[in-house]
């Protein structure tokens, strides 16, 4: 290299360095934009860039029109003389907002815009009406049919609305069951306002569920649920005394519920819903709850959370999912999703230094060994032919429970596998002192991988690797002691149509040995695997996270400088990216790597250097607004100065709607959720 361009080299080095670390936005340094309307008095069109008036005054001229009581079309013809299918398909197109605008123009358009109003109810309280992100058109295709149906959703965010929604949707169901005859002289012109899909995504933290009113319209709600589809709730504080009286479990397709504080397992006994004390429930069609089996012969997608141990897992199986239709769930479900504990966490349990025995006789004796087991053998659950979606979290297996899988699930129809903090252990047939000198990472003796894999003995994930031929997403968070096999795991998946990697690297004193005690050898062989096969092409969405290993939790790494960044730009595919940038210093390799990344819409960078070299904030422009944002929104302009084509940054919890026409970028909040979605497989 010359003189010159060594100096030109250091130069830019220095500038991106400089531009990394500088804060901007406050008294000493603002942010001043080009002269001219501010981005938000213009709309801008993401595909072109071009910047225009937004359509203020055609929507002023809109609603000055005024065509009196009726609208109608240009040809006479009034909107209520329309047919009930093209009234309903026009609710569906537009928000809870204005259909409620809607109803208020004649009964016949009140009738038909009702049942939109309830179809699809999804409570949230992060939820904000301007994040254009979160829409309110949903699309579902039923297995039966070719097309997909539009299910518009209404949201509901304040503990208010939450209780005034349940008591009205109790008064609307009980007067219309009673005035039925009176609603028949519509001659069809009229829809029951049923709720197809009812989601409780975050309750409002203010909501007392356990309120002796609202519990008992709770109760009263779930029983009038005839046309229930799906069945969300991801709050811990979920009774599955509500499954119990829902009037029509035919109709259940999808099930995602949170049992954390769910004692049913101690009052059911699965057999008979009776043994549920002497408390008569009864519905609207004049049937008790008692005696009535939890049989959902239909459910395609089945997700639980938290199962706890084997035994419970077990009963949940059989109780929740199986009951006595075990071969229509084996034909119908798509997807299973379970986790062990309510929440993720970075705790360790067991550290990894106990995921090893020599004796059959472990001090694991007490943990819970038996997740594959308890899933297919101790549950009346067969063979699962048609299963595109399973997702385990949180659970300890052993080697040989692959057999068991590959048995009782047709792993070439897999599209997406999660394992996520999965942890296997091993019982190792070695001399004593052998695998205590390896548990200690002070001890001298070094062994081949051969040895470390058990005279030869694949690992869990080895063993299902040739099997995956279908595999488009996948998720792998693996723990493991004296080796690593996820590398070569990633190097053996059949698939050529891989589309989404989400991959933890975990390393420990351990595993290190088979590496030569090279950290770099062993991130070596996890880059080289990500590339490997075709997936520098098929790949679109990436994210890559380093974890080390201690006592009792794990702790997240940058990724190094000279590892990773050049094996991810050969992805060029990519159009969401997650990762760790190494030092606050040297900038320049993550600004490379995301300047040569042309198709990327989404960035995710976290870290304790993702937002540059720390600072305190002081002299903020607008204190306590946004104030984490404009801490590192200088380091989203970087990246975005150099790659335009990005739509979105998230630095650590901080996401930036981007416009790379005129290079500006908007802080952002509320939309987590939908964020997490796009950059991350699976959901937590």
């Amino acid at each position: 290299m010359s003189p010159t361009s060594r100096h030109e080299s250091i130069r830019v080095g220095n500038d991106l360095r400089k531009q990394f670390n500088s804060p901007i936005g406050y008294f000493k340094n603002p942010l001043l934009y080009n002269s001219g309307p501010a981005v938000s008095d213009f709309e801008i069109d993401e595909s072109t860039g071009d910047r225009h008036a937004p359509m203020r005054e055609v929507r002023e001229e809109r609603t000055s029109a005024k065509t009196g009581p009726e609208t109608r079309c240009t040809g006479g013809m009034s909107l209520e003389r329309l047919p009930l299918e093209v009234k309903l398909r026009i609710a569906n197109e537009l928000s809870q907002f204005d259909c409620l605008n809607l109803m208020k123009t004649s009964k016949s358009m009140y009738f038909s815009t009702l049942p939109r109003l309830y179809q699809h109810i999804i409570v949230d309280q992060n939820y904000s009406q301007f994040s254009k992100e979160y829409d309110f058109r949903y699309f579902y295709k039923p297995d039966d049919q070719s097309e997909s149906e539009i299910c518009s959703c209404s949201y509901i965010k304040s503990p208010y609305n939450f209780k005034r929604f349940i008591s009205q949707y109790l008064e609307l169901h009980d007067n219309f069951v009673n005035r039925v005859k009176e609603f028949s002289k519509y001659n069809g012109d009229f829809m029951f306002p049923s709720i197809k899909h009812f989601k409780c995504i975050e309750i409002p933290d203010s909501l007392n569920t356990y309120d002796y009113d609202l519990s008992s319209n709770l109760l009263s709600f779930f029983s009038r649920l005839e046309s229930l589809h799906e069945l969300v709730w991801l709050n811990d504080n979920f009774r599955v005394e509500y499954l119990t009286i829902l009037p029509n479990y035919e109709s259940i397709t999808d099930l995602m519920i949170n049992i954390k504080f769910s004692n049913y397992l101690n009052d059911f006994s699965w057999v008979n819903i009776s043994q549920n004390n002497d408390r008569k429930s009864t519905t609207n069609t004049g049937k008790s709850s008692r005696d009535k089996m939890l049989n959902f012969i239909n459910v395609t997608n089945f997700q639980i959370r938290p199962f706890l141990n084997s035994r419970r897992l077990s009963k949940i199986i059989d109780g929740l999912l199986v009951g006595d239709n075990a071969d229509r769930i084996s034909d119908n479900l798509k997807t299973l999703r379970l986790a062990r504990f309510d929440k993720d966490t970075n705790a360790l349990v067991p550290g990894y230094k106990d995921l090893v025995s020599y004796t059959e006789e472990s001090s694991l004796s007490d943990l819970d060994l038996g997740t594959i087991k308890s899933i297919f053998i101790n549950s009346k659950l067969k063979r699962l032919n048609n299963l595109t979606n399973l997702s385990l979290n949180n659970c300890l297996l052993m080697s040989e429970e692959a057999n068991i899988l590959i048995d009782s699930i047709n792993l070439q129809q897999l599209k997406v596998l999660e394992l996520k903090n999965i942890s296997e252990y091993r019982i190792l047939n070695r001399v004593n002192d052998q695998v205590e000198s390896i548990r200690s990472p002070s001890g001298d003796t070094h062994h081949t991988q051969d040895e470390t894999t058990m005279n030869g003995e694949q690992s869990f994930i080895q063993r299902i690797a040739p099997y995956l031929y279908s595999l488009r997403h996948l998720r792998i968070d693996y723990r493991e002691c004296l080796t690593d096999t996820v590398p070569g795991f990633l190097e053996k998946i059949p698939s050529e149509q891989l589309m989404s990697l989400d991959v933890t690297v975990r390393y420990n004193s351990s595993k290190l040995h088979i590496f030569s005690d090279s950290i770099d050898n062993l991130l070596r062989a996890y880059a080289a695997a990500i590339i490997s096969g075709n997936k520098r092409q098929t790949l679109r969405k990436l994210c890559v996270e380093i974890k080390e290993e201690n006592a009792f939790c794990d702790i997240n790494m940058p990724l190094p400088l000279n590892l990773f960044y050049e094996e991810i730009r050969q992805c060029t595919n990519l159009r969401s990216l997650r990762l760790n940038p190494g030092d606050a210093q040297n900038p320049d390799k993550v600004v490379a790597l995301i300047e040569h990344l042309s198709h990327l819409d989404m960035l995710d960078v976290f870290g304790s250097q993702a937002g540059g070299a720390p600072h305190f904030g002081l002299g903020m422009v607008h204190p306590t607004i946004f104030d984490e944002w404009f801490k590192v929104q200088h380091v989203a302009l970087l990246f975005l100065r150099h790659n335009p084509a990005i739509k979105y940054i998230r630095i650590n919890k901080c996401i930036f709607e981007c416009f790379g026409a005129s290079n500006k970028v908007n802080p952002r909040d509320g939309i987590d959720r939908w964020f997490d979605s796009l950059v991350r497989v699976g959901g937590d």
